[in-house]
C-alpha cells in the first residue's frame, strides 16, 4: 500500500448529546495497492462507509425515536442541521430515520444484530437497534450519552 492523498468526508450530527446539531468536515487517508491499483480510504471511528451522517448521530437518532418515543420531526430537529428542501406529506416521517429504522428491523444496520421479529413496529426495531448500542457504551453515564459511545464501537453495514 502506498499513500494516494486525501480527501475530505463530510459528517453531520452533533457533537455531543444535547448540542445542536452541526455538518463538519473530517479529512480521510487514501491509499493504494501498488500491485493492483485498488484504493481505499481510512477513515477515523465513527465514519460509517457511505453515509453522510455520522455513527453517533444515527444511534442517538434511534435512540430518541425507539427508547425516549420522540417523533419523527423532534429527532430530525436534534440530529440534522438544516430543514428538509420539501414540505412533508401530513403524517410522513422523515425518510432518512425510516430507512435506518427499516435496516434495524431488517438487520442489516449493525454486524452485532439480527432481524426482528415481523410484528416488531419501525419503533421497537429502533429501540432494540439503541439497546444493542448502549451495550457497546461506558456504564454509570445516562443511556442516551451510553448510546451516543457505543455507536462508536459496533460494527457498521454500509448503505448499499
Amino acid at each position: 500500500m502506498h499513500g494516494h492523498g486525501e480527501r475530505e468526508r463530510i459528517q453531520i450530527g452533533p457533537a455531543a448529546v444535547g448540542q445542536p446539531p452541526a455538518t463538519t468536515s473530517i479529512g480521510v487517508r487514501r491509499y493504494r495497492c501498488t500491485k493492483c491499483g485498488a484504493t481505499m480510504t481510512v477513515a477515523p471511528r465513527g465514519v460509517v462507509r457511505r453515509r453522510l451522517f455520522a455513527a453517533r448521530a444515527i444511534g442517538l437518532s434511534l435512540a430518541l425515536f425507539g427508547m425516549q418515543h420522540q417523533s419523527a420531526d423532534a429527532v430530525r430537529e436534534a440530529i440534522a442541521p438544516t430543514p428538509s428542501a420539501r414540505e412533508p406529506a401530513e403524517g410522513a416521517m422523515w425518510s432518512t430515520l425510516r430507512r435506518w429504522a427499516h435496516e434495524a428491523k431488517a438487520g442489516t444496520l449493525l454486524v452485532e444484530s439480527r432481524a426482528c421479529p415481523e410484528t416488531f413496529t419501525l419503533r421497537q426495531a429502533a429501540e432494540r437497534a439503541a439497546t444493542t448500542l448502549s451495550a457497546f457504551g461506558p456504564r454509570g453515564v445516562d443511556v442516551l450519552e451510553r448510546v451516543f459511545q457505543g455507536a462508536l464501537y459496533v460494527h457498521w453495514r454500509g448503505a448499499s
